[in-house]
C-alpha cells in the first residue's frame, strides 16, 4: 500500500503554515516568539482543513488577549499566565487560590519585575529575607518557595528558561520545636483521673509512646 506523501497546502492570508501529513490529517502552528535562539510553535490538528482554521482562528484569539507570551516576560508576566492558564485548568478551585494568594503577596511584589530568564537564587533569597523580617512563618515561607519551584518547572517545560533556580537551592528551613516531656508525676495525675473513663487504655498508650492528641483517633479527649 502506497502511502500519502504529506503536501503543503496553499496558503490563504493569514492562515500561518498548513499541511496535510501523511495520514490525511491537517496540521497548522503558530509562531510564538523566540527562546534563547528557538523558535518556539503552537500545533493545532484536525481531520478537515476547514476545522483547523477554525482551531487556530480561536489560538490567535488566545494570544492576542494575553494568552499567549512574548520571549522576554517577567516573571509577574509568566506567573499570571501561569494561574490563568494552566493551574486553573489542571487544578482544584482550592488550589489555585492557594497559589494566587502566595503569587500576589508575595511573588509578584518581590520578585515580578525581574526578567524571567534572568531570575536567579540571590532574588529569590532576599524575598524570603524579607518574608523572615516581616514576621511570616517557616511554614509559609515553604509554601510560597513550593510555589515558585512548580511555576518555574512549568516554564522549563515550556521552553521559556534552562534553568530552575528554586530547584538549585534549598527550600526555607524549619525551626526544629522543643517541647518540654511530661513529668512522670502529672503523667500521674492524667492517669488518676482516668478512672471508669472508657478511653482509658488508649490514653495510657499514648503516655507511653508520647504520641499526640491528633494521632489518637477520634473520640479521644483529654480527661477533665
Amino acid at each position: 500500500m502506497v502511502r500519502k506523501q504529506e503536501t503543503k497546502s496553499r496558503r490563504g492570508r493569514g492562515e500561518g503554515g498548513i499541511r496535510q501529513d501523511a495520514n490525511g490529517y491537517w496540521r497548522g502552528e503558530i509562531n510564538l516568539g523566540w527562546i534563547n535562539g528557538k523558535p518556539i510553535r503552537k500545533t493545532k490538528s484536525a481531520t478537515t482543513k476547514a476545522e483547523l482554521l477554525s482551531k487556530l482562528k480561536e489560538l490567535r484569539k488566545q494570544l492576542d488577549s494575553g494568552g499567549g507570551l512574548t520571549e522576554d516576560v517577567s516573571v509577574e508576566q509568566w506567573l499570571n499566565h501561569w494561574l490563568k492558564y494552566i493551574v486553573s485548568d489542571r487544578n482544584r478551585e482550592s488550589t489555585l487560590e492557594g497559589y494566587t494568594s502566595r503569587v500576589n503577596t508575595w511573588l509578584i511584589p518581590y520578585l515580578g519585575k525581574y526578567r524571567l530568564t534572568k531570575l536567579n537564587q540571590d532574588h529569590i533569597r532576599a524575598l524570603y529575607r524579607v518574608m523572615k523580617e516581616q514576621g511570616s512563618s517557616d511554614a509559609t515561607r515553604r509554601r510560597t518557595h513550593a510555589v515558585l519551584h512548580r511555576a518555574l518547572v512549568v516554564a522549563m517545560q515550556d521552553g521559556r528558561i534552562t534553568r530552575n533556580p528554586a530547584a538549585m537551592m534549598d527550600a526555607p528551613s524549619t525551626k526544629v520545636v522543643h517541647r518540654t516531656p511530661l513529668s512522670v508525676e502529672n503523667a500521674k495525675k492524667i492517669l488518676a483521673q482516668l478512672d471508669d473513663n472508657p478511653l482509658a487504655a488508649r490514653w495510657v498508650a499514648s503516655l507511653l509512646q508520647g504520641m499526640r492528641q491528633g494521632e489518637l483517633g477520634k473520640g479521644s479527649q483529654t480527661p477533665r
